[in-house]
């Protein structure tokens, strides 16, 4: 029994960390709507490809600076929640609208110019982590629930017999 509570354990753990990841990521893309915006240029952008046995994902990779408040920064964040992932597309999208020396606008925690982003709001990212998290999440309490069942034994079912003679 011991062995299970850790084996869902961890699960839960994982699937609610994904939650807490995408939720985390949904407030601070919220909040970046609403900070003020600087110039900025892209110093550095790569496409990056990993493979591995689980397949191929994909993502931008980039830096840029700006100047917040008379002192100059160096970020890399393109938006809270972008993560790499097997689309393609998507993450080529967003390298080509961001190439070296692009111009854009940088958004920046006023209470913490160091933090900064190119991008708010929620995105594909942010709904894969959310989706993702609860999927796992529910998919971890059904497993966990149906473990526990079949631990209950017949109960209900004969107690709620009436049986007149056993043979």
């Amino acid at each position: 029994m011991g062995g299970l509570v850790l084996f869902f354990g961890l699960f839960f753990a994982i699937g609610f960390g994904i939650l807490g990841f995408g939720v985390h990521s949904m407030h601070m893309a919220k909040k970046a709507e609403h900070w003020p915006t600087v110039p900025g240029q892209i110093t550095s952008s790569d496409f990056v490809v990993s493979s591995d046995d689980d397949g191929t994902s994909y993502r931008t990779k980039l830096s840029y600076t700006y100047n917040a408040n008379g002192r100059d920064y160096t970020n890399k964040k393109i938006a809270f929640g972008y993560a790499g992932s097997s689309s393609q597309k998507f993450h080529r999208d967003i390298y080509d609208a961001l190439p070296v020396n692009s111009q854009v606008a940088v958004r920046y925690d006023p209470a913490n110019p160091e933090r900064a982003v190119l991008s708010f709001g929620i995105h594909q990212s942010i709904m894969f982590l959310m989706l993702f998290g609860a999927t796992w999440t529910l998919f971890t309490a059904g497993m966990a629930a149906m473990f526990w069942l079949s631990g209950q034994g017949v109960g209900g079912l004969v107690e709620n017999m009436i049986i007149f003679s056993r043979g």
